[in-house]
């Protein structure tokens, strides 16, 4: 991904067409946040792996352009196998763990926040 081209218009890496979906870093500094010195961009560990801006001449691995196939059956399936897990464990063990309860509202989160995007994607879901 870069605005190299127009400086805060994301696109993809050859086809130019715009990024659906942009999750930029807020800390340790927002992001983007170089102007015309970073065009390119990279996810790195130390912004919880959000979105931050690079120079272009620096060596990253690829944000990838990918097809992606929505089964919103699957991940009902994924959301409610977890849930059996966590029950599982509440009634075996006797415990309520909210940190299980958490690690599942924050997955889900992901799923719909991932699976919003998508759908409201201006180029029909085919990149994310």
């Amino acid at each position: 991904m870069r605005d190299e081209i127009t400086e805060d218009l994301w696109t993809h890496f050859p086809s130019e067409t715009p990024m659906t979906f942009l999750d930029w870093g807020t800390s340790p500094a927002v992001q983007p946040n170089n102007g015309r010195a970073s065009n390119c961009g990279a996810y790195w560990a130390s912004f919880d792996y959000h979105m931050v801006d690079e120079p272009c001449w620096k060596n990253y691995n690829p944000i990838c352009e990918m097809s992606w196939v929505i089964n919103l059956s699957i991940f009902f399936q994924i959301v409610k196998l977890w849930l059996q897990v966590v029950i599982h464990v509440e009634i075996t063990f006797g415990v309520f763990s909210t940190k299980y309860f958490i690690i599942t509202l924050q997955i889900a989160k992901l799923w719909i926040k991932f699976l919003w995007n998508c759908a409201n994607s201006q180029i029909n879901a085919k990149t994310c």
